[in-house]
């Protein structure tokens, strides 16, 4: 007979072994609790302390020159499975604004994607083929809007930065298209994971007017910050690997994703003090020449924003504010082709006969596992 009240006694003891509780740390501490594990955000941002005193916050001011807003969204779903591969298909959506009304959107697809396991790493999982997938589209049309339009304003939703899944178009080739034909390139973030911004975009939840704060520095790296427990910080997963550099830093994804010869994620530290084997000093450089880093408010009460601008922030901000319209701060356009760009169940039943008709496939019945032995629960 096992000794239950025993053993229950002994995983007690060992409990902080796995990780520290500090729960007396918690006293007097704002809390923000969860909503069905959704991360929320505050009402009104965090309190923050005199920490921030010398951040630099920026008024913006609409600037009424006409320019035609492009925002470019696209989504990804798994159709199936075969015995050595998988099907996804992929939508991509364009959706244009002038003078602050929207005027059209552009649907591209549903397109079908069949990709064989031995294609790609067995390690990439379905998010992780999905994810290569949106990013190559969105950059392909990115690319041929910036070479073929002059005088846009183009949309990214995310951040102007490498990714490693990107081929043939990447995000420098975009950014040089949109300098020889003076188009306004501006990525933007919902939220962003760097928890070290959390106390700026509190400051700037409080201003009473469009404004932002330039974070280029705080988010690359200068050399005055402080490192993390000497560790670099992987904005795509939130990991952490060891950094000998002094200023707060961040990583890029390289083309190819290659580290010392090796396939994988690549890794650049924008701490000029980084001495990390797979640090460039170039990659660096270029990254914080190119474009800069901010947290913005487009409207008055509109929600912070990650953005980063490859133009001067007060213009291609200004002329966004004129000439799109703004949700909660959010531009109309980028909503627009999110939200033509989700598939629903119409797409789904299309796609399967589609499939059934042109292909001479063969429906396998399945079982949800996890259902079947857990319950719905």
């Amino acid at each position: 007979m096992v000794d239950l009240s025993n053993l229950m006694e002994m995983i007690g003891k060992n409990l902080d072994g796995i990780l520290p509780s500090r729960l007396d740390m918690l006293n007097g501490k704002q809390v923000l609790f969860t909503n069905n594990n959704v991360i929320m955000k505050p009402i009104g941002g965090w309190d923050v302390t005199l920490a921030y005193d010398d951040v630099k916050i920026n008024r913006l001011e609409r600037i009424d020159v006409p320019a035609c807003v492009v925002a470019v969204d696209s989504s990804c779903i798994l159709v199936g499975e075969t015995i050595d591969g998988s099907i996804y298909s992929a939508k991509c959506s364009i959706a244009l604004s002038c003078n602050g009304e929207p005027i059209t959107h552009i649907l591209i697809g549903p397109l079908l994607f069949y990709t064989q396991y031995c294609d790609y790493s067995k390690s990439m999982e379905i998010d992780g083929v999905k994810r290569m997938i949106r990013v190559r589209l969105e950059r392909l049309v990115q690319y041929e809007l910036a070479r073929t339009m002059r005088g846009i304003i183009m949309l990214v939703d995310g951040s102007l930065r490498h990714s490693i899944h990107e081929s043939l178009y990447t995000i420098h080739r975009i950014e040089d298209a949109c300098r020889a034909n003076g188009n306004m390139l501006i990525g933007l973030s919902k939220s962003t994971r760097l928890r070290h911004l959390e106390g700026v975009i509190s400051l700037l939840s409080r201003e009473m007017y469009p404004c932002y704060i330039d974070v280029s520095s705080m988010v690359y790296g200068d050399g005055d910050g402080v490192c993390f427990d000497g560790k670099m910080l992987d904005m795509g997963s939130e990991h952490c690997i060891d950094c000998n550099g002094k200023g707060i830093v961040a990583v890029e994804e390289r083309e190819g994703g290659e580290v010392d010869g090796e396939g994988g994620r690549g890794y650049g530290c924008y701490s000029n003090n980084c001495s990390y084997t797979g640090c460039s000093a170039s990659v660096r450089a270029e990254t914080k020449a190119s474009r800069a880093s901010l947290l913005a408010k487009l409207a008055v009460n509109g929600l912070v924003l990650r953005a980063d601008v490859l133009d001067k922030p007060e213009t291609s901000l200004g002329m966004l504010m004129a000439n799109d319209a703004l949700h909660n701060g959010y531009p109309e356009s980028l909503r627009i082709a999110h939200h033509t760009s989700v598939f629903t169940r119409t797409d789904m039943l299309c796609i399967k006969g589609f499939m059934k008709s042109r292909f001479n496939i063969r429906e396998v019945d399945g079982d949800d596992i996890r259902r079947a032995l857990l319950g719905k629960i």
